[in-house]
């Protein structure tokens, strides 16, 4: 599943476009074969935020899709929501930010009722994939090139664009690769 919808930065967004404008959220072609023609069939209902968020029905439904040509399936994500990950991309930014001004596990954990294990592993994730964020991200956004360490280069990054952003972004670019 490599279908990630552009500029969809909240699940009431998601929402919305789900109720409004369905056709906004099919894939123009299939990520396997590249033709175009592909079905609605069906969704599945995930989990979208571990977080207990009121405004917004959790689970939400995420669209199926079915090329007619190559007879697989794919689905698409709103900007929003990572993949394989169980919470929102503005939950993982709050995190390296509070992490990047000082803040310890424990205090991270208790602003955010997260594990501090779950920290420590997106933390860790971060820096082990720091030199591709950095390749990727310094040709799509621009100025990061000065950034040298791991605060530094995600700092200015999200300076300039959401962590949901740059991840499509790097998303994107590591799919045409």
């Amino acid at each position: 599943m490599r279908n990630i919808i552009p500029d969809i930065t909240s699940l009431s967004q998601y929402i919305e476009v789900q109720n409004n404008d369905p056709e906004h959220l099919r894939p123009t072609c299939c990520p396997y074969c590249g033709n175009e023609g592909l079905w609605r069939h069906g969704h599945y209902d995930r989990k979208a935020s571990r977080k207990n968020i009121s405004e917004v029905p959790n689970p939400v439904s995420i669209y199926r899709y079915f090329c007619p040509h190559c007879h697989r399936t794919c689905s698409t994500l709103p900007e929003c929501i990572p993949q394989n990950k169980w919470y929102l991309w503005d939950i993982q930014q709050i995190v390296l930010l509070l992490s990047f001004i000082g803040k310890s596990l424990v205090v991270i954990a208790k602003k955010t009722t997260l594990s501090r294990r779950t920290i420590s592993r997106w933390i860790n994730h971060f820096k082990k994939h720091l030199q591709n964020h950095k390749e990727v991200l310094c040709k799509e956004v621009g100025d990061l090139s000065i950034a040298l360490g791991f605060s530094d280069f995600w700092l200015s990054c999200l300076n300039k664009v959401s962590l949901s952003r740059a991840m499509f972004l790097y998303y994107a670019v590591k799919i045409k690769i």
